[in-house]
């Protein structure tokens, strides 16, 4: 479910030619909407904290929300007994009707092979008509919109996944085998109603350059959500090509190529596949990387 409002945006009565009033966050830079008619800096307040600003080019309407009261307070009852002062609330999605843009919480300094499976650290949903900021989510996870906007899958534990329906609230769980260590890279079907992801089993990490050993020959599942049946099926068990919907790295390039197949690379050198979900069957096409749809 939606959780209630967490902070109020504040709207500010004019805006400086300044949009931070002379005091930028450090290694801030203006961004754009991709509407263009909102701009977006990341300022210091009086105390040192930062916030982020959202300034409607126009200048009808302005809003700051501040990184502590957010995801730094949210942490003050887990591991961080002060909460997390330093950081930022990133812009990750824009509603395409303009209303809302949704923030992810980024902070310092965290990596490993794990975290490709995190992509937000708490998410909040900023209303550009009213200013009321929401919790989607209060912790970290994988997350995917839906094409048609009206889902977000995401995975805040290990051994399941949910459908949350972003007009109703409505939050669906669905439990998934206890062998995998690590799920996400979610895919969405360009019609929203199949979703596909990835299970993780131990030791996935050993696979990264398709140089595993015998002891460590685990690698990644792929499995699908069927929204219209609600059930889960996987199509590969542990396969150590490393198949990712996602993609896994910035030279894999996979897709749907329409409502019924898939096009993956997995970390074999040069070799793509097509994965027919109707056949449940996996083909080697080519080594040229064909072009996506829109």
């Amino acid at each position: 479910m939606l959780a209630t409002t967490i902070a109020g945006a504040t709207q500010t009565a004019q805006q400086d030619d300044i949009d931070c009033g002379g005091h930028p966050y450090i290694n801030a830079n203006v961004r754009s909407a991709p509407n263009k008619l909102w701009r977006i800096n990341f300022c210091l307040d009086a105390k040192n904290l930062p916030y982020t600003k959202f300034i409607q080019v126009n200048g009808a309407a302005t809003w700051q929300v501040p990184f502590y009261e957010t995801y730094g307070v949210t942490m003050k009852t887990r591991d961080f007994p002060e909460g997390i002062k330093n950081g930022s609330m990133a812009p990750v999605y824009w509603s395409s009707d303009g209303e809302y843009v949704y923030l992810n919480s980024y902070w310092c300094c965290l990596d490993g092979p794990g975290m490709g499976f995190v992509d937000v650290y708490g998410l909040y949903r900023l209303n550009l008509f009213t200013g009321k900021l929401e919790t989607i989510l209060p912790h970290g996870g994988a997350i995917k919109f839906s094409p048609n906007e009206k889902y977000l899958s995401y995975s805040d534990n290990i051994d399941e996944i949910h459908i949350l329906n972003l007009e109703d609230g409505a939050d669906q769980a669905f439990q998934l085998s206890q062998k995998y260590v690590n799920v996400g890279y979610f895919f969405w079907s360009p019609d929203s109603k199949k979703l596909i992801f990835v299970g993780a089993l131990d030791h996935w990490e050993d696979n990264i350059f398709f140089d595993a050993t015998p002891e460590t020959k685990n690698g990644f599942s792929l499995l699908l959500l069927d929204l219209e049946t609600m059930k889960v099926t996987t199509l590969l068990d542990n396969d150590i090509r490393m198949f990712t919907p996602g993609s896994y790295s910035t030279e894999k390039r996979n897709f749907w190529l329409d409502n019924d197949n898939i096009y993956l690379a997995g970390s074999e050198e040069g070799k793509t596949y097509l994965y027919d979900i109707a056949k449940r069957q996996l083909s080697l096409i080519s080594t040229l990387t064909p072009t996506p749809t829109p």
